[in-house]
């Protein structure tokens, strides 16, 4: 089973990263889908698509979490009826659960250059002072993922990513950074863990 990385985020929370190399027809034969279940996965058109519903079920057996209690919000985000919660994130052929006793939330992305072009979209003027010159994509990539975690936590429709979801300077070499979230309404703050991964850039949010 090609996890290839297991660990500890800190006591309350365990991260792994799957690089889905397999075949379909490889990952079937790992895991015996339910009725439920395999009526889902023939629902699914996508062969990319289908891999992640098998690879999720895996990894939650991999933890011994039985699949029934992954449910899903009427957003779409992901729940666990235990007494803990869950984030699921994927890029390309890479796949990221991360499931803790309290809010967690994980984002992974690979970088790419056209994420020059959307910055607009999710960059306040504020991190755009801090933005690196010299490695701006791998920047961009670190605070569209932290933002993208920090979303994953708060969940709230109509959050801007641009005016409420604010992240704190870093450097790229840092392992650790801060977001703040604020509105009229509220103002939290959430602690940001940077890993790199190959090509992917992962930020893990949580309280």
């Amino acid at each position: 089973m090609p996890i290839v990385k297991d660990f500890d985020l800190n006591f309350n929370s365990r991260v792994i990263i799957w690089e889905i190399t397999e075949l379909e027809t490889q990952l079937i034969s790992m895991l015996k889908l339910s009725k439920k279940d395999k009526a889902l996965f023939n629902s699914i058109k996508l062969v990319s698509k289908r891999k992640e519903f098998v690879v999720i079920r895996l990894i939650l057996n991999f933890l011994n979490i039985e699949i029934n209690n992954l449910i899903y919000d009427p957003l779409g985000k992901p729940l666990l009826k235990l007494n803990k919660f869950i984030s699921i994130s994927h890029s390309l052929n890479i796949l990221v659960i991360a499931v803790s006793k309290n809010e967690i939330g994980v984002d992974i992305e690979r970088e790419r250059k056209k994420i020059s072009i959307i910055k607009q979209k999710f960059l306040s003027g504020f991190e755009n002072n801090f933005l690196s010159k010299t490695d701006q994509d791998k920047m961009l990539t670190r605070i569209w993922t932290s933002k993208e975690a920090v979303y994953k936590i708060i969940n709230m429709p109509g959050i801007s990513f641009k005016k409420n979801i604010i992240i704190t300077p870093f450097k790229l070499e840092d392992s650790f950074g801060n977001a703040i979230v604020k509105s009229e309404n509220f103002y939290l703050k959430f602690k940001l863990k940077f890993i790199t991964f190959q090509e992917y850039y992962l930020t893990l949010a949580y309280k």
